[in-house]
């Protein structure tokens, strides 16, 4: 099946659509979060939050329909310059295409763009109840970090980064 993954940018209608799916499909694995966003204004206030720094955003689409997209952020870590860190952010698969290296592409794509705009390293913070999720990132090269900021102090996390430039 044909695959192919493009730019639409942060703010795009589909980009959202993805990150509202993301937003509720991970709601059962982490209802105290959940319950804290709701209680701040819901996924619409989310929103608000992480497009602080967006850079981009980008959708893997296989035979014509939308299956997968993830974005990135600028990151500001100590004793880096500035360009040099991405943050890679909200990479989800709709569960009728997972397992089948979709989000794999996702992040690879993502890399390449970041490399393309100077960044050298880019960063994440993904949860333990999703391991699929750090399996993915292992996997692809990228090695356990400290919390990095904006991220609170949190049990549930878990950091990684991976020279990419």
């Amino acid at each position: 099946m044909e695959q192919r993954v493009a730019a639409v940018g942060w703010a795009a209608p589909l980009a959202v659509e993805l990150r509202r799916e993301m937003y509720l499909d991970l709601a059962a694995s982490y209802p105290e979060e959940t319950r804290a966003v709701e209680a701040a204004g819901g996924f619409d206030w989310l929103e608000i939050q992480h497009a602080i720094g967006a850079l981009d955003f980008v959708v893997l689409w296989r035979g014509g329909e939308a299956v997968a997209g993830g974005g990135t952020r600028a990151a500001d870590l100590p004793g880096h310059g500035a360009g040099e860190v991405e943050e890679l952010r909200k990479v989800f698969v709709r569960p009728d295409a997972r397992g089948n290296g979709a989000a794999r592409a996702v992040v690879l794509a993502l890399e390449q763009r970041a490399a393309g705009r100077g960044a050298r390293l880019m960063v994440l913070e993904t949860g333990t109840a999703v391991r699929a999720a750090a399996r993915l990132y292992t996997g692809l090269g990228y090695l356990p970090i400290a919390r990095f900021d904006p991220h609170p102090v949190d049990p549930t996390s878990l950091f990684f980064g991976k020279q990419i430039g």
